[in-house]
């Protein structure tokens, strides 16, 4: 989810000037149209609930955090035997004497 959201900087017509951060609300509807909502007005405007938004993105860094707390064992793991495996052929280096 949170690699289809598509952050933008922007002005407010009421205040130029002044540049703010968010989404577009159309783009928010098709990807977490529970955070949005239509406002039934002459303009009918789209909104975001960026409180309700917070939950969600809240759930996703707490996906990542648990991927990475299963991945860090294996790039351990890895890391460990790259340097295993330097040492070894530095080791066979020394005994051999210089590749020719």
């Amino acid at each position: 989810v949170l690699q289809r959201l598509r952050p933008v900087s922007y002005d407010l017509r009421s205040d130029p000037g002044k540049e703010r951060f968010g989404f577009i609300a159309d783009e928010m509807g098709q990807v977490l149209p529970q955070v949005t909502r239509t406002q039934a007005n002459q303009e009918s405007r789209m909104g975001i609930i960026y409180e309700d938004l917070i939950a969600v993105l809240i759930n996703a860094m707490q996906d990542l955090f648990s991927d990475m707390a299963q991945l860090r064992p294996r790039v351990n793991s890895v890391e460990h035997r790259i340097q295993e495996r330097k040492a070894w052929r530095l080791k066979r280096r020394r005994t051999l004497g210089p590749a020719r």
